[in-house]
């Protein structure tokens, strides 16, 4: 028995795997036990097929470099279990003229993530000297920190206990945050000082 998926769910999530993307493409809830074990399965199912077959369009893509995993790591695992960024996935999926359900419109409505570094990709720059170009070219570099700080504490309130625990959780989810760089845009020492000047302001 197929189940429809419950898509307010997904449009609110900030990661997907490649099997939860496609079956939200296919219409199917990602977490229908017997996709679970479809490795295991004939390809007499024509939903199978289709899972397999979009699977293989996106290996090619991640292969090519129009549909990048969330991270390095990811490329070490099953197409499938691969992580991506929802919206980047569905603009991969409209490029190839691929159906997008209506009711995932809202993710490709939300605005990108604002690349931050963009023009430092790839320099060669010590870690006080990139903070400070980054800081004088991007004045919201300040205000990345405390945005990034902001949904560390909503997330994961449970690792941000303290000012280095917070700097932890957004070293850790650097390359959502920050794409092009997976880093972060001050050294480790100004985040914890900016974070704790806020967090002291009220007692």
């Amino acid at each position: 028995m197929m189940t429809a998926p419950t898509y307010g769910k997904w449009c609110d999530r900030k990661l997907w795997t490649v099997h939860e993307a496609i079956c939200l493409l296919l219409e199917i809830e990602p977490e229908t036990p017997w996709l679970r074990d479809s490795h295991s399965v004939g390809g007499a199912n024509p939903l199978i097929e289709a899972l397999e077959q979009y699977a293989e369009l996106v290996g090619e893509a991640m292969i090519g470099g129009t549909l990048k995993p969330f991270s390095r790591d990811d490329l070490s695992l099953a197409v499938k279990d691969r992580r991506v960024n929802p919206r980047e996935f569905l603009e991969w999926a409209q490029s190839r003229k691929i159906a997008i359900p209506n009711e995932l419109a809202p993710v490709l409505e939300q605005d990108p993530l604002r690349r931050l570094a963009e023009g430092f990709a790839g320099a060669e720059l010590s870690a006080r000297h990139f903070s400070q170009r980054i800081v004088d070219r991007y004045p919201d570099a300040h205000e990345q920190i405390l945005g990034a700080a902001l949904a560390a504490l909503r997330s994961f309130p449970e690792r941000c206990r303290d000012v280095a625990g917070i700097r932890r959780t957004i070293e850790d989810n650097a390359s959502l945050i920050w794409p092009d760089t997976h880093k972060l845009p001050l050294r480790a020492d100004e985040v914890e000082r900016l974070i704790g000047r806020w967090l002291n302001r009220m007692g």
